[in-house]
């Protein structure tokens, strides 16, 4: 599956390094890939969120955790 992501993203124009990993693909098809090749100490890594569209970064997280914190929390009216 990541291969053929990665291929189709790099065919977009995208330069995708080969340490990311893919862990979430939307219903749109925007994927959601962990950046293995800047681990911090602690096993943090940044979180890349890339456009089925363009291949470009939509949005990016400094950590998992952070990803995981926006994800969560609920939105306030």
């Amino acid at each position: 599956m990541k291969r053929c992501r990665v291929e189709y993203y790099r065919y977009l124009g995208a330069d995708l390094a080969d340490t990311l990993l893919l862990v979430i693909e939307t219903e749109i098809g925007d994927s959601v890939w962990l950046d293995t090749a800047n681990v911090k100490p602690d096993g943090e890594c940044p979180v890349i969120f890339l456009s089925h569209e363009t291949g470009q970064q939509k949005r990016a997280w400094s950590s998992v955790g952070d990803f995981l914190e926006e994800l969560l929390t609920p939105e306030k009216d």
